[in-house]
């Protein structure tokens, strides 16, 4: 059902999506390409019997999402890969000609992760409580062997470095190129955290720091003329709270061909 409404909206979009040489059926035949390759993956994951194997691959959703933000955001250019500029800000990545919507394999890989380091956490926990050797988090447990370090077993610090950072790390990075999907990401990451049952002090705390960081930012560049935390996309932002979202304004977009 999804698939044939996006299929529908692709198709009954306006023809200036069409630009050049492409015309609407162009565009759905590009669309159907991108759904074919959506039921090839949605199938080889079905059938992956084993969840030792799901769990390995959600482990590095971390990884997986740093490095390609870091890409993104360092707007790369290495002929293989590089950073595109759509809609005023830096949304994808183009490999070998097949175009990367980073934010939405960021949502997927960050949840996977969440989802490994919170089952992690449990099984930790439990094993340090019967004083059994862990068999998560093995760098940081590792780590904390050192007697200055040893404080890095203790459960807040494990909280701190394997769901808190990341979170964070990901949130930052995905700012400067989408306002909208910094707060769902950071949202839902947060929502997975509550469910999780992690410490609502701390996670109040993450999201006070965060409101207190933005707003911080957004006054330095402001104060500065608009020059310091310029990528950061503050006017866009404003401009996003502020705009008309009536029904009489979005048929008048639709209506006019220069904003439509």
């Amino acid at each position: 059902m999804l698939t044939l409404i996006s299929a529908l909206a692709i198709f009954s979009s306006t023809s200036q999506l069409a630009g050049g040489s492409k015309d609407r059926i162009d565009l759905i035949r590009e669309h159907a390409m991108f759904i074919a390759i959506g039921y090839g993956l949605i199938y080889i994951i079905y059938k992956i019997k084993s969840i030792k194997v799901l769990r390995i691959a959600s482990r590095y959703g971390f990884l997986v999402s740093f490095i390609l933000l870091i890409l993104l955001d360092c707007h790369v250019r290495w002929g293989f890969i590089n950073a595109e500029y759509i809609n005023k800000a830096w949304r994808t990545l183009n490999l070998f000609g097949l175009q990367i919507h980073v934010f939405e394999v960021v949502k997927i890989a960050m949840v996977m992760y969440l989802a490994w380091a919170l089952h992690s956490y449990r099984q930790d926990c439990e094993a340090m409580e019967r004083n059994k050797k862990s068999q998560t988090f093995s760098y940081l447990n590792n780590i904390a062997r050192i007697d200055s370090l040893a404080f890095l077993k203790q459960p807040k610090w494990k909280r701190i470095f394997y769901l808190y950072m990341p979170v964070v790390i990901v949130t930052v990075l995905v700012k400067p190129g989408s306002n909208s999907s910094m707060l769902l990401i950071g949202g839902i990451s947060i929502l997975i955290l509550l469910i999780g049952r992690m410490p609502f002090k701390e996670i109040a705390g993450i999201i006070a720091l965060g409101v207190v960081a933005i707003g911080l930012c957004m006054g330095i560049y402001y104060a500065s003329g608009k020059t310091v935390f310029s990528n950061m996309r503050f006017d866009a932002l404003i401009d996003r709270f502020q705009a008309d979202y009536s029904i009489e304004r979005l048929i008048e977009i639709e209506n006019d061909p220069k904003l439509g």
